[in-house]
């Protein structure tokens, strides 16, 4: 008898802040001064899953601006919570990214919570025959487990992995079925996630009732058999009882669109995984991904390598939005020295990009019609004395001149292209076939574009600099281009 495929479905946020805690007395500071105790400690899970469990499906689940439905219907629903701290948010990116050059799939979507779509993606995969691994130390993912999903709590100080199946929930909460570990939750609420319960209810008397009257609707056809105070404080918050029952409901049919085969991890990239285990000084973790991952480390990949070859490698996209991931990435541009940025108008939507190091293409899309409020959202880093790499600055800043922002401190790829080589064609695709040796895809909206003009901005500025034409592009040319912007613009 064949056995069944096994899914692997990590609770992103529930490992990050565990790592990040864990090191919280004692953080692990690289030598930029870049705090990596988050990173580190949610790979270090990864990894350690990978090396016990071998897993051919896993997909890392993200929370994305939080449960709009459980706020909707209770605003205090979370609100505890202190801010995410600043460590935590500098760490997402890199965790993104890592992801990605693993071969390890991720899953979001705005106005879910991980929990729901990691419960809505273990049913579907249950009905495919799969047996499913809900990667957390979050009790509430309790109410989920069934003969053929399982609650698994990593390793931690020293304890060992605990795999819990129906067996053990039932005996763990004193039920006799997993479903009823949300009346249990609803009845005792939860202080993590702000959820009442009910008034001097806690764990010893929810589970009393449960096995006494079965479910929260049974505790409140039978509330005449209770006594004294707390058949008072039962009876008079039956409204709270039942919203806290829902607010603990995990929500299993998310319009979560994705394929279950695509779950499958693929093929690492070297390149991507060296560049930044490098970066973050990760040493002995990029020792353990060449074993587990069974990669050789054939020092091709050098950080500053002037082969072409390096040029063709994989690179990460990742799409931005909500409030969290916005705020993320402007963080980040705060912080470094040079970026590159395009703006792409697609059907009825714009597209903003933004690329920084070798391997990251982050992209934000919204509605034409949001348009000045997307550009003015980012006129403080566009307007900045931070060095921006663009392709055609005369066609870009029309885009942003409509709405009072210009361009500073720029190198346009296409105009130093051209001083290069004037009797050049000067499209893209012939400036990257002829600078990199790289074949660009055709399609509008592709991310290997700007994803290349980093490499590009190396390649054509060393180029110039031989050729004693950086005076010329940056006195001359530079300021030319925006003057016939302006000519063209207002006609």
């Amino acid at each position: 008898m064949m056995s069944k495929k096994r899914l692997f479905l990590i609770d992103a946020y529930a490992l990050i802040f565990r790592a990040y805690y864990a090191f919280i007395k004692n953080p692990i500071v690289n030598s930029k001064g870049f705090e990596t105790s988050a990173i580190l400690g949610f790979f270090n899970s990864i990894f350690d899953l990978k090396r016990r469990e071998n897993p051919d499906y896993l997909s890392v689940v993200f929370d994305k601006g939080g449960s709009a439905d459980r706020s909707a219907i209770y605003s205090e629903y979370k609100s505890n919570r202190n801010a995410t701290p600043e460590v935590i948010l500098d760490s997402v990116p890199y965790i993104y990214n890592i992801l990605n050059g693993l071969g390890i799939t991720t899953l979001d979507l705005e106005g879910y919570e991980a929990d729901d779509i990691i419960g809505t993606v273990a049913k579907r995969a249950e009905k495919k025959d799969f047996e499913v691994y809900m990667v957390t130390p979050d009790k509430d993912f309790a109410q989920l487990v069934t003969e053929n999903i399982f609650l698994y709590k990593p390793a931690r100080f020293g304890n060992d992995i605990e795999i819990m199946g129906v067996q053990e929930i039932n005996k763990k909460f004193e039920i006799d079925s997993p479903i009823k570990v949300i009346d249990y939750l609803g009845m005792m609420g939860d202080s993590v996630d702000n959820i009442p319960g009910i008034p001097g209810v806690g764990d010893k008397t929810a589970k009393k009732f449960l096995k006494d009257y079965g479910s929260i609707e049974g505790l409140y056809k039978n509330t005449h058999n209770l006594k004294g105070k707390l058949k008072e404080k039962v009876e008079d918050n039956q409204e709270l009882a039942m919203l806290s029952k829902k607010l603990a409901t995990i929500i299993t049919d998310v319009p979560i669109k994705y394929n279950l085969e695509n779950l499958k991890i693929s093929k690492p990239s070297n390149e991507i995984i060296i560049s930044i285990f490098e970066e973050l000084e990760f040493k002995r973790l990029k020792e353990n991904y060449f074993k587990l991952f069974k990669q050789k480390d054939d020092h091709e990949i050098k950080e500053q390598s002037t082969s072409k070859v390096e040029y063709k490698g994989k690179f990460v996209s990742q799409q931005i939005s909500g409030k969290t991931g916005i705020l993320i990435l402007k963080q980040n541009l705060q912080k470094i020295k040079i970026f590159s940025f395009d703006i792409k108008y697609y059907e009825n939507d714009i597209y903003l990009f933004f690329c920084w190091s070798k391997a990251s293409v982050y992209y934000i899309k919204a509605e034409k019609k949001k348009t000045e409020e997307l550009l003015n959202s980012f006129k403080y880093f566009i307007e900045s004395n931070t060095k921006k790499i663009v392709f055609n600055h005369k066609s870009l800043s029309k885009i942003l001149y409509a709405y009072g922002i210009k361009i500073n401190n720029f190198f346009d790829i296409k105009i130093g292209a051209y001083l290069i080589s004037p009797g050049s064609r000067n499209d893209f695709k012939t400036i990257l076939k002829f600078n990199l040796d790289v074949d660009s895809n055709d399609d509008s909206l592709s991310l290997d574009s700007i994803y290349y003009y980093e490499k590009l901005f190396s390649k054509i500025y060393n180029d110039l600099k031989q050729k004693n034409l950086i005076d010329l592009l940056e006195e001359i040319e530079n300021p030319l281009s925006y003057v016939l912007m302006k000519m063209e613009f207002e006609g």
